[in-house]
C-alpha cells in the first residue's frame, strides 16, 4: 500500500524523563490547546504530553533541563472567509447573525474583511451552535456544497496547476497546510482503490467537530468533482460521525455506503481516476493582498492577529482572551510571560500597530485615530503615541510624509 501524507502525522511528545508517554492520556476538552504537564502514576516525574491533531513541531527541552518548562501552546485559526457560506446560509433563515458571531467571541469585523483570522475551535463552536438554534442539520453539508472552488485561493491553486487528480490532491494538501498548517490531508492507494482522508485541527469529540466533518467532507467532495467532472462518484465514505441520518440530506452520498464512526473522514474511490486530466481549471492561482496565516506554535503571534480582529468592536478582556484561545486565565498569561508580555502589553502594541499604519492617511485626525484604536479620549490617544513613538502624532505625521 502507498501512502502520501499532505500535514504532520504521528503522535509527538516532549518527554523531559526516561518515562514514557502511556497511550490514554488525553488533554481535558475544556482546553484542547495547552500541553498539560502530567505526572507519571508511579513515579513523580513530569511529562508533557502533546495531541497529534494540534502540535506541528515541538522544540526540544531547554539546555538547562528544566522539568517542569512547558512548551508554547498552540492556536489554530483560519480565514473568516470559510464562514461566508454559514453566515449567507444563518441570513437566509433570517437568523441575527452580529449578535450570534458577538455571542461566540467572533469578530464582526470578519463580515466586512474576509482575510480575518478566526480561533478554529470558536468557528466550528458558532457553526454547530447556530445549527441547533435555527433547526438546520445540514448546515455543514450545505455549506460546503456552497463554496465556488474558483473562489478559494487553494482550491484554485490545485486546480490551476495540476495535471492530473493525482497532483491536484498533492497541490490541495500543500495548499490547505500553507492556510491551516495544523490540518492533515492523506491520500492512500492500495489495489484499485484510492482514498482521501482528512484530520481535523480540533478534535472531532470538541463542540464542532461534527459541523466540520459535514463541511469538509461536502468541500473535499465538489473539489474531486470539480477536478474529476460530473461522473465522479465515491464509492464509499467513512466518517466519525454515529449517526447517519447526519447525511441524509448530501444528494450526492444517496446511493454511497457510508461507514459510520470510524477513525477519521475519509472518501474512497476508483484508482483509475488518479491518473485523469484536471476537467476544471482556473486562470488565477492567488489571492492578492491576502497576509499569510500566522504559524499556530507562535502562540503570541495568533493571539494578537486575533485579538486585533476585535478592536472596532472594543478589545476584549482577559477572561474572554482566554476563552478565545481555549484556556484559562492563569495558562494565558502563563503562555504570554513566556513572549515576556503581559496581556496588557498584547492590547498595547496592537493599538501601537494600528496608530502607526494609520497615521500615515493624511485624511484621518487626531479624534479619527483615537476612535479606530479605542481611545475614547483623543488626549489619551496622544499621550499613548508620545509613549510609543516620543513625539506628538502631529510631528510624527509630518516627518514621515515628506
Amino acid at each position: 500500500m502507498g501512502s502520501a501524507d499532505f500535514g504532520d502525522s504521528n503522535l509527538l511528545a516532549a518527554v523531559f524523563t526516561s518515562t514514557p508517554v502511556r497511550a490514554g492520556w488525553r488533554v481535558p476538552a475544556r482546553y484542547p490547546f495547552r500541553y498539560p504537564v502530567r505526572f507519571h502514576r508511579r513515579h513523580s516525574r513530569p511529562v508533557v504530553c502533546l495531541r497529534t491533531e494540534h502540535v506541528g513541531e515541538v522544540s526540544a527541552p531547554r539546555a538547562n533541563h528544566d522539568r517542569f518548562h512547558c512548551p508554547m501552546p498552540t492556536l489554530p485559526v483560519f480565514r473568516f472567509s470559510n464562514l461566508q457560506p454559514v453566515v449567507r446560509l444563518l441570513r437566509e433563515a433570517g437568523a441575527p447573525v452580529e449578535r450570534m458571531l458577538r455571542g461566540a467571541h467572533l469578530p464582526c469585523l470578519g463580515l466586512e474583511d474576509h482575510a480575518v483570522f478566526v480561533p478554529t475551535h470558536l468557528g466550528l463552536a458558532f457553526c454547530e451552535r447556530a445549527a441547533r438554534q435555527e433547526g438546520i442539520g445540514d448546515l455543514g453539508w450545505q455549506s460546503g456544497i456552497q463554496l465556488d472552488m474558483a473562489s478559494l485561493s487553494f482550491a484554485r491553486a490545485a486546480l490551476a496547476l495540476a495535471f492530473d487528480l493525482r497532483d491536484g490532491i498533492r497541490r490541495l494538501g500543500e495548499s490547505l497546510r500553507a492556510e491551516s498548517p495544523l490540518l492533515q490531508l492523506q491520500l492512500q492507494e492500495q489495489g484499485d482503490e484510492a482514498s482521501l482522508a482528512y484530520r481535523p485541527s480540533v478534535p472531532y469529540a470538541y463542540e464542532g467537530g461534527a459541523f466540520d466533518e459535514q463541511y469538509m467532507l461536502a468541500a473535499l467532495t465538489e473539489f474531486l468533482g470539480a477536478a474529476v467532472g460530473p461522473q465522479f462518484h465515491p464509492r464509499r465514505v467513512s466518517v466519525r460521525c454515529l449517526d447517519p441520518r447526519a447525511f441524509e440530506h448530501a444528494p450526492t452520498l444517496q446511493t454511497v455506503p457510508i461507514q459510520v464512526g470510524q477513525s477519521r473522514l475519509e472518501i474512497f474511490f476508483g484508482r483509475s481516476l488518479l491518473d485523469r486530466p484536471v476537467a476544471h481549471r482556473c486562470r488565477e492561482t492567488t489571492c492578492t493582498g491576502l497576509p499569510p496565516p500566522p504559524e499556530p506554535w507562535d502562540f503570541t503571534a495568533t493571539l494578537h492577529h486575533v485579538v486585533a480582529s476585535h478592536l472596532s468592536d472594543g478589545l476584549p478582556r482577559v477572561d474572554a482572551a482566554a476563552e478565545m484561545a481555549g484556556m484559562s486565565v492563569r495558562t494565558l498569561q502563563r503562555s504570554l510571560s513566556q513572549s515576556a508580555l503581559t496581556y496588557r502589553d498584547l492590547c498595547d502594541r496592537i493599538r501601537r500597530d494600528v496608530a502607526l499604519e494609520l497615521i500615515l492617511d493624511p485624511l484621518l485626525t487626531v479624534e479619527d485615530l483615537a476612535e479606530e484604536t479605542g481611545y475614547g479620549d483623543p488626549a489619551n490617544f496622544t499621550r499613548a503615541f508620545r509613549r510609543w513613538t516620543g513625539t506628538s502624532p502631529r510631528t510624527y505625521r509630518k516627518t514621515h510624509l515628506r
